[in-house]
């Protein structure tokens, strides 16, 4: 055990009196190799049977707080250039990522296990890093959707390409999109958020800027757009239903 781990150890003696040895939680990683060599010594001595338990089953850290099957919103997860994917394994699980970086050849995926009505919620941004994931969105086996939320004051840059059922909210901070994001969802821009198409493209059932965020182009939008803040766009092609605007409007684009 090279880390700190909090662990319950119980052993048990096969032998007709049933003997049995535990440990106590919250042990540090000295007490735990003390406890294993107690483990030894009974094992030596005939024990047949030696169970070890974690804190919880089938979870990943020290204790039920620092659980990082729900990911962490203090490390930054770069997937590197290579073929690396991140993916929720069961479903229905809300997932913090500190900041989100990764080359073209990865992926962001949902469910892994399986397929069913659940969906996964990526939450991502709150190290307040400016990043940029040029992989691949999906939301696997996750029939119900997948959700990405960027928050934290930094930018997130989506430079690939992705298609999939759910929604995008932009929280806090900035959200660039030189590549191409279709999506069965809404996506909603938050008070003080910014999303920069940035010559790329975003496909969505509808966008609402509230009042105080901004959209930002050149690029395509195709989806209703509600405007509630502040748009600035240059040779921008906005396709299908209507554009409402009530805020702060300098337009040079294409309606179609």
């Amino acid at each position: 055990f090279k880390r700190l781990i909090t662990l319950s150890l119980f052993v048990l003696l096969i032998t007709p009196m049933n003997f049995a040895y535990s440990a106590n939680d919250d042990k540090t990683a000295e007490e735990i190799n003390a406890d294993l060599i107690v483990i030894r010594r009974m094992v030596e001595q005939g024990v047949r049977f030696v169970q070890l338990f974690d804190w919880g089953w089938d979870v990943h850290g020290t204790n039920p707080s620092d659980d990082v099957n729900f990911g962490s919103a203090n490390a930054h997860f770069n997937l590197g250039g290579a073929g690396a994917t991140l993916t929720n394994r069961n479903g229905d699980k809300l997932i913090d990522l500190g900041a989100l970086s990764g080359g073209p050849s990865t992926w962001l995926t949902g469910r892994q296990s399986g397929s069913g009505n659940t969906s996964t919620t990526y939450r991502i941004g709150a190290l307040n890093l400016n990043t940029c994931f040029d992989g691949t969105i999906s939301n696997g086996g996750d029939l119900a959707g997948l959700d990405l939320v960027k928050t934290g004051t930094g930018s997130l840059c989506l430079g690939g390409t992705s298609d999939y059922p759910g929604s995008l909210f932009l929280e806090q901070g900035a959200l660039s999109l030189p590549g191409s994001l279709t999506i069965t969802g809404n996506t909603t821009v938050s008070p003080g958020a910014t999303l920069n198409l940035t010559d790329g493209s975003l496909t969505t059932e509808s966008l609402q800027i509230a009042p105080g965020a901004t959209l930002l182009g050149p690029g395509t939008l195709t989806g209703e757009l509600t405007n509630d803040g502040t748009i600035l766009l240059e040779h921008c092609t906005i396709t299908r239903n209507h554009a409402s605007a009530t805020g702060g409007v300098m337009l040079e684009m294409i309606a179609q």
